[in-house]
């Protein structure tokens, strides 16, 4: 912009002028970009659900024992390979544990 100014022979005070307005042009974006971010994380939701409540599990006493065919069934039909869960326990080693699970399903 200064080299363009030059070798056009003009004015400084268009330079001067160009300048001033590039420089307002940032401050004005970064001081609305401040003013975003600012109300982004000062700004409260106004519907906050209070997850401390206990769940209630209304009528899951009406529901059968699960039977050592359905465990067995499920445990056949889990995929090999996939991700760990929570417990970080994989299909395989339920898989691999054999007569095992059934012994601990028995007790629990």
């Amino acid at each position: 912009m200064i080299l363009k100014t030059i070798e056009k022979n003009a004015n400084m005070r268009v330079l001067r002028s160009k300048l001033s307005n590039s420089k307002t042009k940032l401050t004005k974006m970064k001081n609305k970009k401040k003013e975003f971010y600012t109300n982004l994380y000062t700004s409260k939701s106004p519907n906050v659900m209070d997850t401390s409540s206990s769940v209630l599990n209304v009528g899951s006493e009406d529901l059968p024992d699960i039977c050592l065919s359905e465990i067995r069934s499920a445990l056949k039909s889990m995929r090999n390979g996939k991700c760990l869960g929570e417990n970080h326990i994989t299909a395989e080693m339920l898989k691999l544990s054999g007569g095992r699970m059934e012994e601990l399903i028995q007790i629990y």
